[in-house]
């Protein structure tokens, strides 16, 4: 039988022979449609001279930096709608109401309070991590409170082992899933809010990276800097979280 990564294999060698063919023989200019040689020399250039690895950790700089946010404001949150029914329908509205406002929607009212810069790149990227992370944490406490609360009372836990071993260990897993969802969609919100201020200081991103490929007209390293984003992504989703996912599953089956 034949393994499904294979198939992927196949798939992606068919890509890229398809991609060099349309490239090489293609109606299209090579300024537009550039090949996989050129684009993997402008990659390899990039990373040589430091201006693509320079990105990516400023880019990996401001997406944590927003998870740590995110984590404190959405526990914060957590807290205060769990204390009162009130705070509950409060917070569930805010929710409600922030939650499908896609971060690069409130661009003007950012530029407004904070500029042009990090903090408002950093704005953006919480928006969009908060709300995924709390929706995620107050799910995860719910199901606590339904399937272990009698089990804490019936072993007359105090409330600090309650709160440290029932809720804080059993939230693992709901933090896991929403730092994964936060990050797919800070991450998308940081590219796009970059491509769209700009920079202001000495250090930029991806989205920056790209913006500026795009004014050049630099086609292999607007593709060289999509191939980054790309295996950025996948080192994430499917090292990082995937490693995380295992574990916690391992641990908490």
């Amino acid at each position: 039988m034949v393994k499904p990564r294979v198939y992927r294999i196949c798939f992606m060698v068919f890509l890229l022979v398809a991609w060099e063919l349309i490239a090489r023989f293609g109606p299209y200019n090579p300024m537009l449609f550039p090949s996989l040689v050129s684009i993997s020399r402008a990659f390899s250039n990039d990373i040589l001279n430091g201006s693509l690895i320079g990105a990516v950790t400023y880019s990996f700089y401001v997406i944590f930096k927003g998870l740590l946010w995110s984590f404190f404001l959405g526990g914060i949150l957590v807290l205060i709608l769990r204390s009162h029914e009130f705070f509950n329908e409060v917070v569930g509205m805010i929710i409600a109401i922030a939650h499908p406002l896609p971060g690069i929607a409130i661009l003007p009212l950012v530029i407004l309070w904070f500029g042009i810069g990090e903090k408002a790149v950093l704005f953006v990227v919480v928006h969009s991590m908060l709300w995924p992370m709390v929706i995620t944490l107050k799910a995860g406490v719910l199901n606590i409170y339904q399937r272990y609360a009698r089990i804490g009372q019936a072993f007359n836990l105090s409330r600090y082992k309650t709160i440290v071993h029932l809720y804080g260990m059993g939230l693992i897993p709901s933090l896991i899933t929403g730092a994964k969802i936060g990050w797919s969609r800070g991450w998308r919100a940081f590219i796009s809010a970059e491509m769209v201020f700009g920079v202001v200081g000495s250090h930029s991103g991806l989205g920056w990276y790209l913006f500026e490929q795009r004014v050049y007209m630099n086609a292999p390293k607007l593709f060289a800097g999509l191939m980054m984003i790309v295996i950025c992504g996948l080192i994430v989703e499917k090292i990082i979280f995937t490693r995380a996912e295992n574990f916690v599953l391992e641990r908490w089956s």
